[in-house]
């Protein structure tokens, strides 16, 4: 459970990211990931389906470069 809590904060420090550099281009930032989906993605750290999440494609992996650039992001992302 404590892990879970850890993992949920980190899914909305890293939502709060994403938030500011989709303002910064004017779009949803729910079109790059939703926080459930962020969460989700955290708690599948390290398996083998993790990569293969959309946030990880196309025009949304281009977008989270700019967020990998906060050091606390990218350490719990890749």
């Amino acid at each position: 459970p404590a892990s879970r809590l850890r993992r949920k904060r980190a899914a909305g420090m890293v939502f709060d990211l994403i938030k500011e550099k989709a303002a910064l281009f004017n779009i949803d930032p729910a079109l790059v990931c939703s926080r459930k989906e962020l969460t989700l993605l955290l708690d599948s750290h390290g398996s083998a389906d993790y990569k293969k999440s959309r946030i990880f494609k196309g025009w949304r992996n281009d977008f989270m470069q700019e967020v990998y650039k906060n050091a606390e992001a990218a350490e719990l992302l890749l």
